[in-house]
């Protein structure tokens, strides 16, 4: 558990929440996800006062396992413009999450938001800027206790989210390994206006077993796809890709080419 001057650092706003600053959860002395659960701190705002730029670091797996949390509140956030690795995954509790706040991150390392089963929605409108989500390397060298024989993945394991639009990701290059795997409630996913990603990792929407459908013909540019490319999806019945496609689907498997089909 965090020392005295550091859960000091945690102060109770007339909304209902709490407020810790960022530097808090970075500090020497930190913040941890056990002190935020022994406190049962259900409703959590960060704020910025330092401007940091990164949403942890090697050390800091900010608010990994914090079970107790619902609802987070990172709308003060405007500095930042890297979240590592591991941030709030595995919230078992939690359902909102406010990221208006992230307009300037261009980079989201591995397990953003995994494995967080009562998280029906998420906005994403404020990532226009982020250019890759998943990073191998910031996971082989994170200090944190996530197995690192495996990877986190993006929204991997929300098992009751429903929808998602991503068509606000117009700067997105590289999709990481695990993108929305294990989305077992998933039946709706907006790609549009992804044209510059060229290249897609390894368990891309794997398991996602209620989707039917996928439209993925605005990724022009996709060069690279790495193997278990929606691996698991029972229930689809076709996906929409680019003609260019055919030169990149050597890792994919035969099943599932057989449901793509190309715009008129």
């Amino acid at each position: 558990m965090g020392n005295f001057c550091s859960m000091n650092s945690l102060k109770e706003a007339p909304d209902g929440f709490t407020v810790v600053d960022l530097s808090s959860l970075l500090a020497r002395y930190r913040i941890t996800s056990q002190d935020i659960v022994s406190r049962n701190i259900k409703s959590l705002r960060i704020t910025n006062s330092k401007k940091e730029n990164s949403l942890g670091d090697r050390k800091a797996c900010l608010l990994m396992g914090a079970n107790s949390l619902v609802s987070v509140d990172l709308r003060e956030l405007h500095d930042v413009k890297y979240i590592q690795s591991y941030f709030l995954l595995g919230c078992r509790s939690l359902q909102c999450v406010n990221l208006s706040g992230l307009s300037n991150v261009t980079l989201i390392s591995d397990g953003f938001l995994s494995e967080c089963p009562e998280l029906r929605s998420v906005n994403l409108g404020a990532f226009g800027s982020v250019a890759q989500i998943g990073n191998y390397s910031d996971v082989r060298t994170s200090d944190c206790s996530y197995d690192k024989s495996d990877y986190a993945g993006f929204l991997k394991d929300c098992t009751k989210l429903q929808e998602l639009d991503l068509s606000v990701l117009t700067s997105l290059k590289i999709i990481g390994p695990k993108f929305l795997a294990g989305c077992v409630a998933l039946t709706f996913v907006d790609f549009r206006g992804l044209d510059k990603v060229h290249t897609i990792e390894d368990h891309f929407l794997e398991n996602c077993v209620s989707l039917t459908t996928v439209d993925l013909s605005d990724m022009i540019a996709v060069e690279a796809i790495g193997p278990y490319f929606l691996h698991g999806c029972s229930s689809l019945q076709w996906v929409k890709v680019p003609s260019k496609w055919d030169q990149c689907l050597s890792k994919v498997s035969p099943e599932v080419v057989e449901k793509m089909v190309r715009p008129s």
